[in-house]
């Protein structure tokens, strides 16, 4: 590297003008008075040799490479005198700079030979060595405008050709080592967590391009309806097919995007008035399932929906309309989302929940309960099956029952002088109150949060079963839904993690449809609701834990306990001890299970005879021991779980006295 010692400005062709301390990569000395440079701006051109030195800062080899890449990609296009020869020095100069060589061993600039002379006789030809390759010169966000090309022509799950991408770029390096290089870049910037680069070129990408379209001719379309007195003219299938795009577009393309591109109030304004306005039934639910996705997707939007007209039509709906199966399960899960998310229901939606709207919706599961049992029975007498004839309710309808259940009894505070609307509801025979609470007990089990959603799985299961519903049977069209797989078993549910062998050897989930495995990208945790306001001030050691918090609402009473099977009591119990027993004093988990121990003890004859009192005993006893040494003893969750349990050994030895 040289530097300016003065000022030069040129005048004479070739020539550049420069300023004191500029910094030059020599790339041919022209004779004793010039040199042909590399200017550090990116200039080629001659400047005089008495001008410049050679400089004594000392730049770092990553520093010396980017400008001799520079001065490659700069030099390449031009049409100067032996442009090889100054190639082929680049090249070696770069080389040398990367082996660290010193500066004794790396090669020195080339000189211009001298005009050749008129003679006769032949000179010996200078052997010309092959330029060497350019560097790699890429544009940012190459590789994701490749993934979009990749999912946009399969038509599968974002997830799917991260994975798939990969692996095609690992074995791409693995079999030529020139790209190893290139395709490590490549991974890098598509598992990059900083998503800087991939949202600059979002909007050059098809499914950017898709959604908007989409969005644009929805927005359109309630524009068209609000703007004429009368309903246009659309073709069914025309609108559904679009609809149905939609859907399949939202769940497949990058969650990221979706969040970008929809920000504005104008699209959930415009879906909400759509599904208002709509009196065709697949068209309607089409509309909704969108209003699920999206709800699920982009965490800014769902308050929209709250405070606009779908919450209260789809009350209305469930209160007075005659509803097919599909529809009400749409109606479900759509309130639960809402009631999951807020913290605090507007009033007009906190007017309509009274007891006589939870009749409606227990009434309705307990009569599509009733309705596949019968079907079920029939159609194991006309086979012949002397087995049991009792089957229990779908999986899907139960799951989002009990979703719906939990998320609505976030925002009640149970009173000592009454009960919830949901537990009165509980107590009016229905039907549905047992299967309830044996979903409620598995899930309890497994330790899991219904409101935890996977709203992505829900989605392209109703979008399955919709699509299905328009192109094949009426049965569907009429909103029926269909259970059971080519075999004639039935689906497992929700929140069964059953897992199979896909065809290309990765294990694939059967609830969210997604390839799960070590190769499986980090996406980040579910969605953890908090407790609603009235709760937080009213009852501060409620579980957060929606399943927990029903579970102790059932205990709170007598009447309401009654509702559990003695033999369930049990297994609840078990369930508690287990857990008290494995969680450390620190984990915010452990209060919870002591609240709903609390609660089981006090409400139920657990304890005449005792069932499992020494095992109880000898857990609470741990959880002291692990507080004691706790490095935490004075976090707030230690001491909750300190004085809960001081409160359990305080009533237990009181009843065994």
């Amino acid at each position: 590297m040289f530097v300016a010692r003065f000022d030069f400005t040129a005048k004479y062709p070739q020539s550049i003008s420069f300023a004191a301390n500029d910094q030059f990569l020599v790339l041919r000395k022209e004779n004793d008075h010039w040199y042909y440079v590399f200017h550090e701006d990116g200039r080629l051109g001659s400047i005089p040799t008495n001008y410049v030195e050679e400089s004594n800062v000392i730049k770092s080899p990553a520093e010396v490479v980017s400008i001799i890449d520079a001065a490659l990609g700069a030099i390449s296009p031009e049409d100067i005198f032996e442009k090889d020869v100054i190639l082929n020095y680049l090249g070696r100069l770069r080389d040398g700079t990367l082996k660290g060589f010193g500066k004794n061993k790396l090669p020195r600039f080339p000189l211009r030979p001298n005009a050749r002379p008129q003679g006769q006789h032949y000179l010996p030809e200078r052997k010309k060595f092959p330029p060497p390759p350019l560097p790699c010169k890429r544009t940012p966000g190459t590789a994701y405008l490749m993934l979009d090309k990749l999912r946009s022509t399969t038509r599968t799950s974002y997830l799917r050709c991260v994975i798939s991408f990969e692996k095609m770029l690992n074995v791409l390096a693995n079999s030529d080592p020139q790209l190893a290089t290139l395709s490590k870049e490549l991974i890098n910037e598509i598992l990059d967590n900083n998503p800087t680069v991939r949202r600059a070129v979002y909007t050059r990408t098809d499914d950017w391009k898709a959604l908007q379209s989409h969005v644009t001719n929805l927005e359109t379309r309630a524009k068209d309806q609000q703007e004429s007195s009368w309903p246009l003219a659309e073709d069914d299938s025309s609108v559904i097919s679009d609809l149905d795009s939609l859907v399949d577009l939202l769940c497949n393309m990058d969650p990221d995007m979706v969040c970008r591109c929809v920000t504005e109030d104008d699209f959930p304004l415009a879906l909400s008035y759509l599904y208002q306005r709509e009196r065709r039934s697949i068209v309607r639910r089409f509309y909704l399932l969108i209003v699920v996705a999206i709800c699920h997707i982009q965490p800014r939007i769902w308050n929209v929906f709250l405070d606009s007209c779908i919450p209260m039509e789809i009350i209305r709906e469930i209160g007075s309309s005659d509803l097919a199966e599909l529809d009400f399960i749409l109606d479900l899960r759509m309130l639960t989302i809402l009631f999951t998310k807020a913290n605090s229901l507007p009033l007009s939606i906190q007017n309509e929940l009274f007891e006589s709207f939870f009749d409606a919706v227990f009434t309705r599961v307990s009569k599509f309960m009733s309705v596949e049992k019968f079907s079920t029975n029939n159609a194991t007498q006309s086979a012949g099956d002397n087995g049991d004839s009792a089957s229990r309710a779908s999986p899907l309808l139960l799951d989002t029952f009990l979703q719906f259940v939990c998320a609505a009894n976030r925002h009640f505070c149970l009173s000592s002088t009454s009960l919830t609307p949901v537990l009165n509801t509980m107590l009016a025979n229905h039907v549905a109150t047992k299967d309830l609470i044996e979903r409620l007990l598995f899930i309890f089990n497994r330790d899991a949060d219904p409101l935890s959603l996977d709203g992505v799985s829900f989605v392209r299961k109703m979008r399955g079963t919709l699509g299905e519903s328009f192109d094949l049977s009426s049965d569907h069209y009429n909103g029926s839904l269909l259970y059971q797989d080519g075999n004639g078993q039935s689906d497992n549910g929700l929140f069964d993690r059953s897992r199979h062998f896909s065809s290309t050897g990765q294990y694939v989930d059967n609830e969210n449809g997604e390839v799960s495995g070590e190769d499986c990208p980090k996406i980040p945790s579910q969605h953890r609701p908090s407790l609603a306001d009235v709760i937080l001030q009213n009852a501060p050691d409620t579980p957060v834990n929606s399943a927990r918090k029903l579970l102790s609402d059932i205990f709170s009473t007598r009447e309401t306990a009654s509702l559990v099977y003695r033999n369930d009591v049990k297994v609840v119990i078990d369930v508690i001890i287990r857990q008290i027993c494995d969680l450390p004093a620190t984990s915010p988990n452990l209060p919870e299970f002591l609240f709903c121990m609390d609660k089981v003890i006090r409400n139920t004859d657990c304890m005449s005879p005792p069932y499992r009192l020494d095992d109880l005993l000898e857990a609470l006893k741990g959880v002291e021991y692990s507080a004691a040494n706790s490095n935490r003893a004075s976090d707030f969750t230690t001491i909750r779980s300190l004085r809960l349990t001081n409160d359990l050994l305080t009533l237990l030895k009181a009843m065994s006295s």
